[in-house]
């Protein structure tokens, strides 16, 4: 049996790169050709978290290799970058950040990455390339919401306009890994909005990065007020 793993979504890791093109074989030898300008690469264009979502299906569920019925619960953010081209999709690990028990957990963030980067990763329809953060919890309890309460005193906070108590809830509250993904997707939308209302604009881009689509639109709102 392994811990339970909701997905939302120390010192930098090497990336790591899944899926890579294979190259041609070279050429014969042959004349000489004339010098000729490099070409101009084509821009990649940004993919969308709507589009990630079958790669990111398809591939965070690996990470529940790296704990056991009694590993320690904790709180991880990936930093991904996810490219895709002819060749197919590359998944690059740039971080993994563990808060809670589980970071003293020695083995984790290693086996992670290694998890991450041999995951089969699904074709996308079209070429482009993302950098994103992606949330994801673990415990060895599925989760129950005996929590709930941290949301409801952040939401009750921010609709009164108190946004230090809004986010101090809402963070509070993302601490917790008993809260399921519908929950935890309102605390990183709180924050985030609670974030630009305070004027701390590092804060509000690091919750719109983590923010489902819907949520990510809302923080942008927030602080283009």
């Amino acid at each position: 049996m392994t811990a339970a793993l909701v997905a939302i979504a120390g010192p930098p890791l090497a990336a790591l790169t899944v899926a890579c093109a294979s190259g041609a074989p070279g050429a014969p030898a042959g004349p000489t050709a004339a010098p000729t300008a490099a070409p101009t690469a084509a821009p990649t264009a940004a993919l969308t978290k709507a589009e990630l979502r079958p790669v990111l299906k398809a591939v965070v569920p690996a990470l529940a290799a790296c704990v056991d019925a009694d590993a320690p619960a904790g709180v991880v953010e990936l930093a991904l970058t996810i490219t895709s081209d002819a060749g197919g999709t590359t998944i690059a690990v740039d971080d993994v950040l563990v808060t809670g028990p589980l970071a003293a957990a020695p083995r984790f963030r290693g086996c992670a990455a290694t998890a991450l980067a041999t995951a089969p990763a699904p074709r996308l329809d079209r070429p482009g390339r993302a950098t994103i953060r992606y949330p994801v919890t673990f415990d060895p309890r599925p989760p129950d919401n005996r929590d709930a309460a941290q949301v409801d005193a952040a939401d009750r906070a921010a609709a009164a306009g108190r946004w230090a108590e809004a986010r101090a809830h809402a963070e509070a509250g993302l601490t917790r890994t008993s809260l399921d993904g519908p929950h935890r997707r309102r605390l990183i939308e709180l924050a985030g909005v609670a974030a630009c209302a305070l004027g701390d604009r590092a804060a509000a881009a690091h919750y719109q990065a983590l923010a489902a689509p819907a949520a990510e639109a809302a923080i942008a709102a927030a602080c283009a007020r």
